[in-house]
């Protein structure tokens, strides 16, 4: 049986990279219960905005970040 436990809220910094992406990989799936919540931030820099490859400019972490925790709902 499963001790209940209180509810948790998670923040996990996603700037695109593999390191980040397994850490929103591990929240989401591995350590979030249902009753836990889920804050995802990331710092960019509008000056890199220009060079950065797409996987790592700030509107693709959003939308993918928000694609991929759709799941949750308002818990996210």
């Amino acid at each position: 049986m499963e001790v209940p436990h209180p509810p948790i809220h998670y923040m996990v910094c996603h700037d695109g990279s593999d390191a980040s992406i397994a850490a929103l990989n591990t929240t989401r799936r591995g350590l979030m219960k249902d009753v836990d919540t889920l804050t995802v931030a990331n710092i960019w820099s509008k000056e890199k905005e220009e060079y950065l490859k797409l996987s790592l400019k700030n509107k693709y972490i959003q939308d993918v970040t928000a694609s991929e925790c759709a799941d949750l709902g308002n818990k996210f």
